[in-house]
């Protein structure tokens, strides 16, 4: 047998056989494979600084999640007219928010199964492998002929994406019981988001179109390229840092799941899966043909075959025969007579309930509950928890809570930031900014946001704790935007008469700092806000639930997502141009409104969250290991 290459294992080991036990023993700490199925352990790892390049390759992972999401954004408009014949820039929004959109769409449809995947072949493998489809299905779609290809490589690049969910679970796992460390690991990646923010858009708006920006710098060999795809280039950059993030996790992040099933299965798995789907549309076909009188013995034999059929090798072709002689004894009077003189009858339907119970009873690796060969001599077998399922999930109150309040904060902030860009185009009752000066205020408050957020989140974290944090950051983040509206008093400029037009679309130094400031301080509790409950909702789960539950967590994110844009866009609509609400006061109904529903998400925080739980589950895990 070849050995396998030396690789750095956390708790977890790749399982390669078929007997759902683990080839080496799992430890509490860091260990080294050396390939030859000896396992060392590196005593280096309790370094406190030991989980810094994992933290690293995770921030960049989550930077390139945040700049695949959001670099679309200055060019989706131009896009669309370039692929839409007689589209021009004023009738190009709703198209331009359906390319926007497509990722959110495809993100809430795999959602869901990355975190399933993360719990069952790592978090390191889903890591990977989304990295990896997003780096091609970013090149696809900066090649897009027509419009309806680009909105599909949209929409499959955002169902390959899990990178978001599970590097949240493994900033948890990596800090081993450290809680200071998790805290500021954490920080740290979800801080990555807003340097997205900062960078992403300006950086894709200068690469998108290179031939009408920047007509004379070209070389010639690129030029026929670019004229067909304008929008490769930071595509292309997409790509680049995917493959970054691939080498990244590859080379600094350990595999933090206990006893991952290896992805050489993932074949085998989803057939079984597909075999158990076609035995069960089988089932339901036979039932419905079958008689009134025989449906409850027919029931019997056919689920005793389908089970049967489910099961994995360990079936053979007499269980088969021997359920099928059993369903003849149970199908009538008829059958019942002829089979009476058969002095085998009795033993063969015997035998095959026997068979039938034995072969069910041999666990697989898809069983929710599993031996460990590692249980200690003469003790109780280790068993592993159950399949984490969404059922499963949300009957525990407590994460069900912490995802409630996480899915609808999640739609008041995506709300606040699709209104603000329209309150501030907005002449008649918002800002009446121009795009240039709309760039040039989110990028102070992006940079001032940068600078502070890290600082801040560790601070508050130490002082007051997550559950406090997460209290103080709904708090300082939403209501607080309910000051926005005064910034058009302060704007002297935008709202005096007899200036020029150029004049009126800029804002005043007072109003610029004003509106910096509290845009900055938004962000900053935003990110209080994610960041601790990410660490709470971890906690309420075991290690190996964990990635299901970001799965259903990122889910429930994009579906909030999804609804917050419609209904900001219909509240600016009605305050501004409904004729029902006076135009100096839509700004003030906008983001009253807003603020409420902000309000309302600090209410749930303190009634619906718990105390967070400790880190019990983790120990648990490592004392049944250490036996």
């Amino acid at each position: 047998m070849t050995p396998r290459p030396k690789e750095y294992v956390m708790r977890a080991t790749y399982d390669d056989d078929d007997d759902d036990n683990d080839d080496v023993a799992e430890k509490s700490y860091l260990s080294i494979d050396d390939g030859k199925g000896a396992v060392h352990q590196d005593t280096s790892v309790r370094d406190s600084n030991a989980h810094i390049p994992t933290t690293l390759a995770l921030c960049w992972c989550m930077l390139t999640h945040s700049w695949l999401l959001i670099s679309v954004f200055p060019y989706s408009g131009f896009m669309a007219v370039d692929l839409i014949d007689g589209l021009t820039e004023e009738t190009a929004g709703s198209y331009a928010g359906l390319i926007a959109s497509a990722f959110m769409m495809g993100r809430a449809c795999s959602s869901y199964g990355w975190g399933k995947a993360a719990d069952r072949y790592g978090r390191k493998f889903v890591l990977i492998t989304s990295l990896a489809l997003s780096m091609l299905f970013s090149i696809l779609f900066g090649l897009s002929p027509t419009f309806g290809f680009a909105l599909l490589w949209r929409f499959l690049l955002g169902m390959s994406n899990g990178i978001a969910g599970t590097a949240k679970t493994v900033v948890s796992e990596i800090a081993r019981g450290n809680e200071s460390a998790e805290t500021k690991s954490m920080g740290l990646v979800m801080g990555m988001w807003g340097w997205g923010f900062l960078f992403s858009p300006a950086l894709s708006g200068v690469l998108a179109e290179p031939l009408r920006q920047y007509p004379d710098s070209v070389p010639v060999m690129f030029q026929g390229l670019l004229t067909r795809f304008p929008f490769t280039l930071p595509n292309l950059l997409s790509a680049v840092f995917c493959s970054i993030g691939v080498l990244a996790i590859h080379s600094c992040v350990p595999e933090t799941r206990l006893s991952p099933r290896h992805p050489v299965h993932i074949p085998l798995d989803i057939l079984t899966w597909v075999i158990g789907k076609v035995g069960a549309a089988r089932e339901m076909m036979m039932t419905e043909v079958s008689s009134n009188n025989g449906r409850s013995q027919h029931q019997e034999s056919s689920i005793l075959l389908q089970s049967t059929g489910t099961c994995r090798e360990a079936e053979t072709k007499q269980h088969y025969d021997a359920v099928a002689t059993a369903a003849l004894v149970d199908r009538g009077k008829n059958n019942d007579e002829r089979l009476k003189n058969d002095n085998n009858a009795g033993d063969t339907i015997r035998q095959a309930r026997m068979l039938h119970t034995e072969s069910c009873s041999l666990l697989s690796t898809d069983s929710p509950v599993r031996q460990s060969k590692d249980a200690p001599a003469g003790g109780a077998p280790l068993v592993e928890a159950e399949e984490a399922t969404v059922m499963s999930l949300w009957s525990q109150r407590r994460t069900r809570n912490h995802l409630i309040v996480y899915w609808v904060y999640s739609f008041v902030v995506i709300a606040l930031e699709e209104a603000f860009p329209l309150y501030c185009i907005s002449r008649g009752s918002g800002l009446g900014l121009s795009e240039a000066s709309i760039g040039k205020l989110l990028s102070a408050s992006g940079l001032l946001f940068a600078i502070s957020q890290y600082f801040v989140y560790s601070y508050l974290v130490d002082k007051v704790g997550l559950r406090r944090s997460i209290q103080i950051g709904a708090m300082l983040s939403g209501p607080v935007l309910v000051l926005l509206p005064i910034s058009r008093s302060i704007n002297n400029i935008a709202t005096s008469g007899g200036v020029s037009e150029d004049d009126a679309s800029s804002l005043t130094w007072s109003a610029f700092a004003f509106l910096s400031i509290l845009l900055a301080c938004y962000r900053v509790f935003t990110l209080c806000f994610f960041s601790s409950i990410t660490i709470v909702c971890n906690r309420t789960v075991s290690a190996s639930h964990r990635g299901t539950m970001n799965g259903l967590n990122m889910l429930g994110g994009s579906v909030a997502k999804g609804l917050g844009p419609i209904f900001a866009g219909a509240l600016v609509s009605f305050s501004t141009s409904s004729g029902i609400v006076a135009p100096e006061l839509g700004g003030v109904v906008i983001y009253s409104v807003l603020g409420l529903l902000g309000a309302m998400s600090v209410v749930m925080t303190i009634f619906m969250l718990d105390d967070p739980p400790t880190r019990a589950a983790d120990v648990e895990v490592e004392k049944e290991v250490e036996l």
